[in-house]
């Protein structure tokens, strides 16, 4: 008799966790507004690009899940060095979406799933794997020089037009290439470059003996012919020691800068720095895109920041692709704070492998 009432309360478990998940898939859910960034700061830059992403997860898995790499899974870090969140406001069934009654929060550095129905299902699991595996997985392009195409995401979007800089990892013989343009092609992925305003950086070309900056795609001219651009080199590198680059865009009143630190010079060794102001600049140049010329070459680490950081990390690289790698254990997020209203600052805690965020409004208008 006591198995018989113990497999009864068992199916009637499984019953309400069956009616709750598919409650939970019927849900909804509509984002109003979104960012990711510091309280108190401007994160209007990051919005629209955060929206996106979390309604892709809206669309692809019924829910939204946000792993702890947050950095690496927007591709932006808005703020170097410095802690960060994904405010949210939604609604779910044409209700306001709250935890304990207040707009959720997602910390850097914990697993966020919502709505909290899903916290610790076979199918937020899978998500959540799903997406780590999309950032460390990494991508090769395939060297083509009869035509080649440059692999791109919307994602690659300096916040300022004109002026920020992209961090990369590279596993290359030769002909690393980078495109900084004015516009970029509507299809993510690859797709072949026309003739946008863009600075073309090859990097290492002509089997890995000089480098050079010109204006578009396989534009024979170059704008650094003279220069020690000439000389400048891939470092050695491999799959376990890929090559670290930064390149940054300084665009100020008629002139743009670019600089690119990773190279070496003609003896293989010695680090060098490239620079070059163009005084009929391409202006507003922020979207960023990655090709290959006759090899394969496999882009990793890549992100995005404002003219903060001139210096390349050496913290240990993971094989990923679209962005930074952030490794992070924390547990899944149930968080939140007040509704999203008007600027200030708020201190976060983790209790029970859950974060918890407290604090005052933050605004909309950021």
């Amino acid at each position: 008799m006591k198995n018989f009432v113990r497999k009864l309360g068992t199916i009637a478990m499984v019953l309400v966790m069956h009616v709750g998940l598919l409650s939970a898939q019927a849900s909804q859910i509509s984002i109003g507004y979104a960012w990711y960034g510091i309280d108190g700061q401007n994160n209007s830059a990051s919005a629209q690009l955060v929206m996106n992403k979390l309604n892709s997860m809206i669309q692809t898995y019924g829910f939204i899940v946000i792993p702890a790499s947050a950095t690496a899974f927007y591709g932006i870090d808005p703020f170097p060095g410095m802690a960060k969140t994904t405010a949210i406001a939604l609604t779910v069934n044409g209700q306001p979406g709250k935890i304990n009654g207040l707009d959720p929060r997602a910390p850097e550095g914990t697993d966020f799933v919502f709505p909290l129905s899903y916290v610790g299902t076979q199918a937020a699991n899978n998500a959540l794997a799903a997406e780590k595996a999309k950032i460390s997985a990494g991508f090769s392009v395939q060297g083509n020089p009869n035509g080649y195409a440059y692999y791109s995401t919307w994602n690659w979007m300096l916040q300022t037009p004109g002026r920020g800089q992209v961090s990369f990892s590279a596993v290359a013989q030769n002909d690393i290439t980078v495109l900084i343009s004015q516009t970029i092609g509507s299809t993510v992925g690859t797709s072949t470059r026309g003739p946008v305003p863009s600075y073309e950086i090859v990097l290492g070309g002509w089997g890995n003996t000089k480098s050079q900056l010109r204006k578009g795609p396989q534009n024979q001219t170059s704008l650094t012919a003279g220069t020690n651009w000439d000389t400048a080199k891939i470092p050695a590198n491999s799959a376990s020691n890929p090559a670290k680059f930064v390149i940054s865009i300084n665009q100020t009143g008629n002139s743009v800068t670019i600089t690119v630190n990773g190279l070496v010079g003609p003896d293989g060794k010695t680090p060098v720095t490239l620079t070059y102001t163009d005084m009929n600049p391409i202006p507003n140049a922020q979207y960023i895109s990655f090709t290959a010329w006759n090899t394969p070459i496999t882009y990793s680490n890549i992100a995005l920041a404002p003219l903060a950081i001139t210096t390349i990390s050496t913290a240990p690289v993971i094989q990923t692709t679209q962005t930074t790698t952030n490794t992070s254990t924390s547990g899944t997020a149930g968080t939140s704070t007040a509704p999203i209203t008007t600027p200030t600052t708020s201190t976060g805690t983790s209790v029970g492998g859950k974060a918890t965020l407290g604090g005052a409004p933050i605004g909309l208008a950021q």
